[in-house]
């Protein structure tokens, strides 16, 4: 995207769009990176610019809002924006199969819409090509995660699988709301499915652990899934079912409660892991990557303006429990010396885990109903026959 100054900018300031920029930028940063403009610069080029005066931290969020501002003036007339690079669903497709992705495989996607390039279509044609790649005899899995952005000060105060958007980015954000799309009852990090089982892989996540072996992410790799990361490989969400299934000390395991909208409307409460009180240096830093690419457990290639890795789910286990355990040169020392535990808020709660029976335990103050299959799905799924 190559934004180019028409002259007189409206500010727009009643705009949704506005809105959403100012959590990222004050007025006189708007004005200073609009003066950049000029058509010799793509955003990212801006970016770097104000960023270097500013500390800016450019985020997915922060390109994702800019991106929709400077669209909504390019609809008022103030600016024209020029691409280097169109990029279409074909392009997509054809950058995965060569690097290992195909019909009835089960891929957990992160992604990056901004890093791509110009998508034709935009974030929807993504999430169809993956569809359609893989087929509905394959499934797409995708974050769907708030993050407990509804429970923070100005929030709606309640998830809802129905209404309530994720933090994750245009591509998944644009996924849970599509046609035949099932998103699980977990009240910060819920998963939005597609295709074959896609209901099987949410209707307990509310029953059991947020990132354990049955929850949405800990049953593909059991199907034997792969993550597709899209220029996000740090972003990669299964390095917590490795750690909590290794019993990590710095994760609770179901220690806070938050409210929950089910589809019909009832107001139930639900649980989910306890966040840590710091970072991890081994995964929240994707430290473990360096250990795969080592291996050789990672594919990688280029679509459009972005690296794509590919890599399997049992593949990156072995990894993170290589640097949990502290055999890796690259971490160091694993968990066992970490000091770092669960944090504590005013949603925490005393575990409702059995240990022994790996269960949750029968006195809970969570919802551990049935949810109705219809309710958690947006509507009739399109159906991607593998092509003969």
């Amino acid at each position: 995207m190559i934004p180019v100054s028409k002259g007189h900018i409206p500010s727009q300031s009643g705009t949704a769009e506005y809105q959403g920029v100012k959590e990222f930028f004050s007025d006189r940063e708007l004005q200073r990176l609009l003066g950049l403009a000029d058509g010799s610069r793509d955003l990212l080029e801006m970016l770097e610019l104000l960023g270097r005066g500013a500390g800016l931290d450019i985020t997915d969020g922060l390109i994702t809002a800019l991106r929709r501002y400077l669209v909504m003036l390019e609809d008022a007339g103030g600016i024209e924006i020029r691409y280097r690079m169109v990029i279409t669903g074909r392009d997509i497709q054809s950058g995965l199969e060569a690097a290992g992705v195909g019909k009835g495989d089960k891929i957990m996607v992160h992604s990056s819409l901004s890093s791509l390039g110009y998508v034709e279509g935009g974030a929807e044609t993504v999430c169809r090509a993956l569809m359609q790649l893989v087929t509905d005899n394959g499934a797409v899995m995708m974050p769907s995660f708030n993050h407990g952005r509804p429970f923070s000060e100005g929030g709606t105060g309640y998830y809802s699988p129905i209404e309530t958007p994720t933090s994750n980015g245009e591509v998944p954000d644009t996924f849970w709301r599509m046609n035949g799309v099932f998103r699980s009852l977990n009240p910060t990090h819920p998963f939005a499915v597609w295709g074959k089982d896609a209901f099987r892989y949410v209707r307990d996540h509310h029953k059991v652990l947020t990132m354990g072996r049955r929850s949405p992410l800990g049953l593909l790799e059991r199907d034997g899934g792969m993550v597709v990361a899209i220029d996000s490989p740090r972003a990669n969400s299964f390095h917590h079912v490795v750690e909590m299934t290794n019993d990590v000390h710095c994760l609770g395991k179901r220690t806070e409660e938050y409210p929950v909208k089910l589809p019909d409307g009832r107001m139930v409460r639900c649980r989910c892991w306890g966040w840590r009180s710091g970072a991890c240096p081994i995964t929240d830093r994707c430290a473990y990557l360096d250990e795969m690419e080592k291996r050789g457990m990672v594919r990688k290639q280029t679509i459009g303006n972005a690296t794509v890795f590919v890599f399997r789910l049992e593949d990156c286990r072995k990894a993170v429990e290589w640097c949990l355990d502290g055999k890796s040169a690259v971490t160091g020392q694993g968990c066992s010396v970490c000091p770092i535990m669960p944090r504590q808020t005013p949603a925490t709660v005393p575990s409702d885990w059995d240990e022994e029976r790996r269960a949750v335990c029968h006195d809970t103050t969570a919802f551990t109903g049935d949810v109705d299959i219809s309710s958690l799905c947006a509507g009739e799924p399109p159906v991607f026959q593998a092509k003969k």
